[in-house]
């Protein structure tokens, strides 16, 4: 038992005995063990904990209460996960706290940002001053006090508003009134506004309804049956008009892996959401957990970039797996070799692009279901007249588990995007 889990165990005596006491109180023999002899039950089980904690093997647990105790088992196994899930958690907020510790924000976001500046920020954009000027007004009639405004032309001659004021609660801000007035001044329909916070302040972005709206379904299985999850997905709007996906997959499973997930994962998604580009975004990833933690922090990284005017889309990976695509009545796979980021100062990417249309599905799959093999998953979409992301994703994780069962377990993710 490591020194950090030594030091919190009164309370993972605690949840264990909870654990205890959840399946005892289902139980029509409680009256026998828990008023009759009190006592030994729980002398008893509070042994049984601290030696499972002390790494006592199965057959040695022996205990008067074990022999008389239908449930015995099922209490055992109990215990055992509730330590699993205590020494996950606390491993995932060590493993962030290390990982975090070793960055330097200054690194992050100065040097590592100008370095790939001229090759990760493409703004191709055009500020249309006189709808900026009358949106600015209009805010100020509403008393919204702003930071910045701009009214921007991209490059597709697509509409999107960036507003900045200064941090907020009220996520509604603009509603459906100044909206619709805004559409107005833009002569576009312009969608909700999509808003989140960086740093003190609050960014809401406004862009012209998009032509396609993507349908996501994401499912996940957590390597035997675990609290924590190496595998991290999370999917939005920017607010230009762009969708993204992002699966980052930490090696290992547990709560190591899950905080190099996520950690890997926030810092993309934080990148992204100022309109760094992918590939830049997973290079000052890479610059910034490579060599910033006592042990190597390797994650597979799978970004999906989908333009929702157009359709053009953008499969940005470093050590993933394959993604599967069906087209039509036609199957696509983009698959190509890559290194995992938190190796080397330098990364090894792979860029593949697509276009787009309705009807069509992305797969996109943890190395948890791709290492059992792909075929089955090909072979269900082609045999497929209408997709449903929902029981697809289910379909997949159910028989990935059936697969598996001559083999170890491992954390899966799928989402399934239909366009």
């Amino acid at each position: 038992m490591n020194s950090a889990f030594s030091e919190t165990k009164p309370k993972i005596e605690n949840a264990c005995m909870n654990s205890v006491l959840r399946v005892c109180g289902n139980c029509n023999l409680k009256n026998l063990c828990w008023e009759c002899k009190k006592e030994t039950t729980k002398k008893d089980f509070e042994k049984a904990i601290l030696d499972i904690i002390g790494g006592v093997k199965d057959e040695n647990l022996e205990y008067p209460t074990g022999r008389s105790c239908k449930n015995f088992n099922e209490i055992i196994e109990n215990i055992k996960r509730t330590i699993d899930s205590y020494e996950d958690g606390m491993e995932a907020k060590i493993r962030a706290k290390e990982i975090y510790n070793g960055m330097s924000e200054k690194f992050l976001f100065a040097e590592a940002i100008v370095g790939y500046t001229n090759e990760g920020i493409k703004i191709n954009d055009n500020l249309n001053l006189e709808k900026t000027t009358k949106i600015k007004n209009l805010l100020s009639d509403y008393e919204i006090e702003t930071v910045r405004t701009e009214c921007i032309i991209n490059s597709l001659n697509k509409m999107f508003i960036e507003i900045e004021v200064m941090k907020i609660d009220n996520k509604n801000l603009i509603n459906k009134d100044i909206l619709g007035k805004i559409s107005l001044i833009c002569e576009r329909q312009m969608s909700e506004p999509i808003v989140f916070d960086i740093e003190n302040r609050t960014l809401i972005r406004i862009s012209e309804k998009a032509v396609f709206n993507p349908q996501i379904c994401v499912n996940r299985h957590n390597c035997n049956n675990r609290e924590l999850c190496g595998d991290y997905c999370s999917y939005f709007r920017d607010g230009t008009g762009k969708f993204f996906v992002i699966i980052s997959d930490g090696m290992g499973s547990g709560g190591r892996a899950a905080a190099d997930g996520a950690v890997t994962a926030g810092i993309i998604e934080r990148l992204i959401r100022l309109r760094v580009d992918p590939v830049s975004a997973i290079k000052i990833a890479n610059l910034s957990i490579s060599g910033k933690a006592s042990e190597e922090s390797l994650t597979a990284v799978d970004i999906m970039v989908f333009d929702l005017y157009s359709g053009e889309t953008e499969f940005v990976k470093a050590g993933a797996p394959l993604t599967i695509i069906r087209k039509g009545n036609r199957i696509h796979k983009i698959e190509d070799a890559s290194l995992p980021i938190g190796i080397f100062d330098e990364t090894n990417l792979s860029v593949n692009k697509l276009k787009f249309s309705e009807g069509d599905t992305i797969v996109m799959l943890s190395d948890g279901i791709t290492d059992i093999g792909t075929d089955w998953i090909e072979n269900k979409l082609k045999s497929l007249d209408v997709i449903n992301a929902n029981d697809l994703a289910d379909y997949i994780l159910r028989e990935t588990a059936i697969r598996r069962k001559m083999n170890h377990d491992d954390d899966a993710t799928t989402a399934i995007i239909n366009i």
